[in-house]
């Protein structure tokens, strides 16, 4: 007899639903910042020109304060409190978009900081194919807009827009809401009317959604469906997350102006690069450049 019932094992998954769950793979994100200077002078320039806006004295008066303020902090800011401020954001933002964006829950937290770098632990635990498959018609539909590329870079630049407090205000509602979910009927629902009237019907990429939709949510028994965004889908979307989550903080850190070194890695593959890292952070700049 397995160690957990059918019950058991979903009353676990929604305990864990932010926190790691021993049945499903783990990802490493791994950040090592190496030069935030840039991206420091600019975020205090545009705060300081903003507070001083409205002050006595010229316009060169004004921007030089503001440019001699900026430098200061860009010389002053250490590299590790850049990194201290990401890896209490970072998590909770990961969790925050993934849900929003792409119907998925993860877990992630901040497993390992030292000095300029830091270890986020990932892992998907629940995709609603239902938000999976819209999300994929939407795709369609703006890749043959002009817009798109503009749409992306505009969605890069909200996410910064949403506070700590709002992040864990949305954390504590989501850990009530599965706890009603674990305690209700797992319930589907087909496309609506307005959305099929929206739907080209000479378009063959939407009508194979369309007819994925129906097959997920009409005519598969419920528990299929449940197992398929329980376990199937996080298990095929770990698996090819790696080089998605890095192409995305690679261009979110150079939004920022910040220069860093990313690795998103398995299990497998972690454990290298993690001591790798650390014999790097470790050794004295010096030492190091004697050894080469």
């Amino acid at each position: 007899m397995p160690p957990f019932s059918k019950k058991k094992r979903r009353s676990r998954y929604h305990a864990l639903l932010h926190e790691e769950d021993s049945s499903k793979k783990l990802t490493y994100v791994n950040i090592t910042i190496t030069d935030a200077s840039e991206g420091v002078y600019k975020m205090v320039h545009s705060k300081v020109s903003e507070t001083h806006k409205n002050f006595i004295g010229t316009k060169k008066f004004k921007e030089k304060v503001a440019h001699t303020v900026a430098r200061t902090a860009s010389n002053s800011v250490p590299k590790k409190e850049i990194v201290k401020k990401l890896a209490g954001k970072v998590p909770k933002m990961l969790m925050y978009q993934m849900h929003h964006k792409m119907g998925m829950r993860i877990a992630a937290q901040n497993v390992y900081r030292e000095d300029n770098y830091a270890v986020f632990q990932i892992q998907v635990q629940y995709v609603d194919s239902k938000r999976m498959l819209a999300t994929a018609k939407e795709e369609m539909r703006s890749s043959q807009s002009e817009n798109a590329t503009k749409s992306e870079e505009e969605e890069m630049d909200d996410d910064d827009s949403v506070a700590t407090a709002v992040l864990d205000e949305w954390i504590a509602e989501q850990k009530n809401l599965v706890q009603e979910e674990q305690e209700s009927a797992f319930v589907t629902e087909a496309l609506n009317e307005e959305e099929e009237n929206q739907l080209n019907w000479y378009n063959w990429r939407e009508l194979f959604v369309l007819f994925l939709t129906w097959l997920l949510h009409k005519l598969m028994p419920v528990t299929i469906t449940r197992n398929l965004e329980e376990n199937r889908l996080p298990a095929l979307i770990q698996s090819q997350i790696s080089s998605k989550l890095k192409e995305m903080l690679d261009k979110k850190l150079k939004s920022k102006s910040m220069k860093a070194e990313t690795a998103v890695l398995g299990e497998e593959e972690q454990a290298r690069y993690f001591f790798a890292q650390l014999q790097k952070i470790r050794t004295p700049k010096g030492e190091a450049e004697g050894e080469t």
